[in-house]
C-alpha cells in the first residue's frame, strides 16, 4: 500500500512538472478545443473585408508586437455575412505587411492561422488589399483586449477570427455561411420548443 501510494506520488509529481515546464514555454494556449460554432455565436459581426492602408500607422515602423498593435488597419467591407449595419469601412489593430498567412490547415480551422501562433493567440497583420473573414465583436465587450478601436477580432484565444482568404468564393467563407445557416435553424428549433 505505502509503494502504491509513493508510485502514485511520484507520477502525479511528474505530471505537474511537465504540466508546469509546459505552460511557461508556451506564450499562449486554450483550455480546451476550437468550436467554430461558439466563436460565429459570440461575434457581432462577421465580414469578408480587404485590408486597405493604415488609418494609423505604428510609431516605430520597424517594431512589430505580437500584442494588440498601436497601429490601426482600415478594411473595406466587401460583404455582411453576420449582423446589421455594417457597411463601408471599419478598422482594426493592426499592422499591414506584404506577405501572405494562410491558415495551411484544411476547412473546417480548428486553430488560427500561423500569424496567431507567435505569442499573443491572435493574428495581428493583414497583407495589404487582400481579404480576411473577420469575426468582430465590439472592444467595449472586451476590456481585456486593450484594443483602441470600435470593433476587435480578439474574441476567442487561436481561434480562426481573422482568416486571410485565397478568394471571394474560398471553402472558408462556404463553411462559416453553413455554420451561421446551422445557428440560425438551430434558434428556429428552440423557440418553438419554447
Amino acid at each position: 500500500m505505502v509503494r502504491t501510494l509513493a508510485v502514485i506520488s511520484s507520477i502525479l509529481v511528474s505530471v505537474m512538472v511537465l504540466t508546469l515546464s509546459t505552460a511557461s514555454t508556451d506564450a499562449c494556449s486554450r483550455s480546451g478545443p476550437v468550436v467554430v460554432g461558439y466563436t460565429c455565436q459570440i461575434a457581432d459581426y462577421i465580414v469578408r473585408a480587404t485590408a486597405l492602408e493604415y488609418s494609423k500607422r505604428p510609431q516605430n515602423p520597424d517594431t512589430r508586437t505580437t500584442g494588440v498593435a498601436d497601429s490601426k488597419v482600415a478594411f473595406r467591407v466587401e460583404e455582411v455575412l453576420k449582423g446589421d449595419n455594417l457597411k463601408g469601412s471599419i478598422e482594426l489593430n493592426g499592422y499591414l505587411t506584404d506577405k501572405d498567412d494562410f491558415n495551411v490547415r484544411p476547412v473546417p480551422y480548428g486553430s488560427a492561422r500561423p500569424g496567431a501562433q507567435r505569442g499573443s493567440c491572435f493574428a495581428n497583420e493583414y497583407k495589404h488589399n487582400a481579404q480576411y473573414l473577420l469575426l468582430l465583436k465590439r472592444s467595449s465587450d472586451f476590456k481585456w483586449a486593450e484594443a483602441t478601436t470600435a470593433l476587435t477580432v480578439n474574441i476567442d484565444a487561436l481561434a480562426p477570427v481573422n482568416e486571410q482568404l485565397h478568394s471571394p468564393d474560398d471553402p472558408w467563407v462556404y463553411y462559416i455561411k453553413g455554420v451561421l445557416e446551422g445557428l440560425k435553424m438551430a434558434n428556429r428549433g428552440n423557440k418553438a420548443f419554447k
